[in-house]
């Protein structure tokens, strides 16, 4: 979903209306233990494996650690991304619905 987002993003011209930093993956929080097991599973998967990379470059840290709840705020995210027609070409509004999330 992230990729998509930025994607989209930059396909429109990366319009100022949508700040960049709302589209970056930043994580799981690691005081959550449910979540310290997807940040350990995103940090493998982009490190060991090498998916992904434009994300991992985004990331201001390699641990993926958010210091604050994600998972369901990225739920709510993937709910309105799903229900999307065309997920590989998101329009701006579209963009910013799922940020919102």
């Amino acid at each position: 979903m992230h990729r998509r987002l930025i994607w989209s993003h930059e396909k429109l011209g990366s319009p100022d209306s949508i700040d960049k930093e709302n589209l970056k993956f930043v994580g799981f929080d690691y005081n959550d233990s449910l979540e310290f097991k997807y940040a350990r599973y995103a940090e493998f998967y982009m490190h060991e494996i090498g998916r992904y990379e434009e994300l991992h470059k985004e990331n201001e840290y390699d641990d993926y650690n958010s210091h604050h709840s994600m998972i369901n705020s990225y739920r709510r995210m993937l709910s309105i991304w799903e229900s999307t027609e065309d997920k590989y070409n998101l329009s701006i509004e579209e963009i910013e619905k799922i940020i919102r999330a």
